[in-house]
């Protein structure tokens, strides 16, 4: 290693308009006290800088974006504000200090690597300062004031574009491009296989044998080992087993198709999706850009909620899902032996096992883990299928009452009633050719004269306002006679129909004091909007305006929905279809509405018994957690107490040592008198700490909560 002095050059000196005094060999000497000591620049004796430096100025004014003064020296280096020489290239650079590069790296990975990866990583980034990429716009001629480019990455170092040429700036400058490339090489590492520890040689090692078994030799490893130990290898067979699933494939193939019909490039981002392992893989396969790959990602989560009811095998499977969904729970509890447990957790698959319970499978996993069961691990039921007979983890002893019973509460889902009885539901005749006579639907009839259309083309009330009917010029008409029908129907079986003047105010079905929402609605035919070329002029006029996403079409087919705030199984919508028409339905819409209040106050009355069972737990975890104070409380009190009357003891013990002491004949006359005054202030003073001199005073202490009666 060269020494190093406090020595500048000329030149530097120069720079920073110094006027000391010449030393050796044209060097300048900085005399203490001066700037150039604060911002001292390491020099050898050759004349060759180095890239170390003593006490810079604070971090905080070089994170200002403030532009400093710096200079070009006559060789062309550029000189900073502290007088900081920056190299001219990468060469200089490493001969001004060769070990720069393996600090850094050190002081970043240096605990979690070792020397060896130290090593690789310094020369991997020695190679990325020394040399530039080959499409690099630094490599064009004239490129930062280099009439042949840049050759490497300190001579893309600009001080113009980094507010100076000083030794903080230089150095920041280097740390943003190793931060950004080591970045790049441990992410690269970390998708290799062959980086990742983890990993095992499948050639050079032998396995050792686990739970008794007989060692596996190199060459035999098969499917379940690799299953039992490679979480990744698991998953992966999972998915394959998921994709060649028929019925999966099947709706995968519809899903595709209608896609397709919406938007064809849709289908593109799919087939990415569905070959590659994360969305960036997808998104460059896919050959889109960031923002139409994003763009079509989004509509595939709009179009998700509409393909199942548009597809004739997913409706199918939608109206059987709906026609089976569950509400109503029935608890029922259960007590197990622990034993018992663990032979139907190792002989039966926890989601299975969980399904019969009314758990999830991660509730039951919980259950098992706080009562000490284990569960079989990852790959057991596939070595089970394969034929094979992995052993079990034994059922470990713990100290409980024989025999250690565990509580189940089973949770059974009892369907509601969805569809009300035919026997109860009536005959409602819609009469075309018979004028409107209910007050509500005159008052609609008035509402909707001359009225506006909304970006959907539904009639809008120009004065205001009737959210329970939506429809077309077209439907408009029908679409009273269907209400004007209903609602004197309504009134003939006890519903009562609502709709207040207030502005804004819906009209709403009562019976048996339950509130039910009511609206009449039209069908709309959605398909994806495809911009126009007045909807692309206007974007570039103005940058703020986006085209709708969607276009609508009316049907002419109407709908009827019954709006609750509950989550019930009932049947809430009713509309056209290729058998039946709306007007056929009205009499099943009066008998739901009936269905629908019983489930509404079902709901509502598990609801209110939930509530109820929660505060009186909450009341009881309270009583107990005041309890557990007052014992605490109470133990206080009588610790104190005993501490009391322990320190009593004590000054009782030392009074009497020091009255029956064999130096008190010593002490002279007014010594012995203090002497008697402090032994009966010891007595009075033992007998006001002592607890059984003032047992009402613990008593009180005890039982009035004032602990703090015994203080001394």
């Amino acid at each position: 290693m060269p020494r190093v002095s406090e020595w500048r050059t000329g030149v530097q000196a120069e720079a920073r308009g110094n006027q000391g005094t010449r030393g050796p060999e044209g060097l300048a000497v900085t005399s203490p006290g001066t700037e150039t000591e604060r911002y001292p620049y390491r020099i050898d004796l050759e004349g060759r800088p180095t890239l170390g430096t003593g006490p810079v100025v604070e971090t905080a004014q070089f994170r200002a974006n403030v532009e400093e003064s710096f200079t070009v020296s006559a060789d062309g280096h550029y000189v900073g504000a502290d007088g900081f020489l920056v190299p001219r290239d990468f060469r200089e650079f490493f001969e001004r200090d060769p070990l720069w590069v393996r600090r850094w790296v050190r002081k970043r990975v240096g605990r979690r690597f070792g020397r060896d990866a130290v090593f690789d990583l310094e020369q991997e980034l020695l190679l990325y300062f020394c040399t530039l990429p080959s499409k690099s716009r630094f490599r064009e001629r004239g490129a930062n004031g280099k009439p042949m480019g840049c050759g490497d990455i300190i001579q893309c170092f600009d001080p113009v574009r980094h507010y100076g040429a000083t030794a903080a700036r230089f150095h920041n400058f280097l740390n943003l491009c190793l931060r950004n490339r080591l970045s790049t090489i441990l992410m690269k590492r970390r998708r290799e296989p062959l980086c990742d520890p983890r990993n095992l040689s499948l050639q050079n090692f032998e396995v050792p044998p686990v739970n008794g078994e007989s060692p596996i030799t190199p060459g035999e490893i098969d499917e379940a080992y690799l299953l039992r130990h490679s979480n990744r290898f698991a998953a992966e067979v999972r998915r394959r087993e998921r994709a060649e699933n028929p019925i999966l494939r099947r709706y995968v193939g519809e899903g595709e198709e209608f896609a397709a019909r919406e938007n064809p490039q849709l289908l593109t981002a799919i087939q990415a999706i569905q070959r590659s392992r994360t969305l960036r893989e997808a998104e460059r396969s896919s050959g889109m850009t960031s923002r139409d790959f994003r763009r079509c990602r989004r509509e595939l989560l709009l179009l998700r909620h509409g393909f199942p009811d548009r597809g004739h095998h997913s409706g199918r499977r939608a109206q059987k899902a709906s026609e089976s969904s569950e509400v109503f729970v029935q608890e029922t509890r259960r007590v197990l032996l622990r034993e018992e447990l663990y032979e139907r957790v190792w002989t039966t698959s926890v989601r299975r096992l969980a399904k019969e319970f009314g758990y999830s499978d991660v509730g039951l996993s919980k259950l098992c883990h706080k009562h000490q069961i284990p569960t079989p691990g990852l790959g057991y039921w596939r070595r089970v299928e394969l034929g094979q007979k992995p052993p079990r983890t034994p059922l470990p002893t713990v100290e409980q009452p024989s025999p250690y019973q565990i509580e189940l509460t089973i949770r059974e889902h009892v369907p509601g009633q969805r569809r009300p009885d035919k026997a109860d539901v009536p005959v409602v005749a819609v009469r075309p050719d018979k004028a409107l006579s209910h007050p509500f639907i005159v008052r609609l009839e008035r509402l909707f004269r001359n009225p506006k259309k909304d970006e959907r083309s539904l009639q809008v009330p120009r004065a205001g306002r009737a959210s329970h009917l939506m429809v077309t010029e077209g439907t408009f008409l029908r679409a009273l006679q269907i209400g004007d029908a209903l609602f004197r129907a309504c009134e003939e079986h006890n519903i009562q129909v609502v709709w207040p003047k207030d502005d804004g105010a819906s009209l709403t079905l009562i019976h048996e004091s339950e509130t039910v929402g009511f609206c009449i609605s039209e069908v709309l035919e959605t398909k994806a909007h495809t911009p126009s070329k007045e909807d692309i002029d206007r974007k570039k006029k103005d940058y703020w305006w986006s085209a709708p996403k969607w276009d609508y079409t009316p049907s002419g087919l109407l709908r009827i929905s019954l709006l609750s705030g509950e989550t019930t199984s009932t049947r809430k919508n009713w509309s056209d279809g290729k058998k039946y028409r709306l007007e056929e339905c009205l009499g099943e819409v009066i008998a739901s509405v009936g269905v629908l209040v019983q489930a509404i106050k079902k709901v509502k009355a598990d609801r209110k018994r939930w509530h109820e069972e929660f505060e009186a737990e909450q009341k009881r975890r309270r009583e107990e957690a005041e309890r557990a104070l007052e014992i605490a409380r109470k133990g206080e009190v009588l610790v104190k107490a005993a501490q009391a009357l322990h320190q009593s003891q004590l000054v009782r013990r030392l009074a009497a040592r020091l009255g029956n002491s064999v130096h008190f004949d010593k002490l002279d006359n007014e010594s012995q008198s203090q002497m008697r005054t402090l032994l009966g202030w010891c007595a009075e003073y033992a007998n006001r700490i002592d607890p059984t001199c003032q047992p009402d005073l613990l008593l009180r202490s005890f039982y009035k909560k004032e602990s703090d009666l015994l203080e001394p």
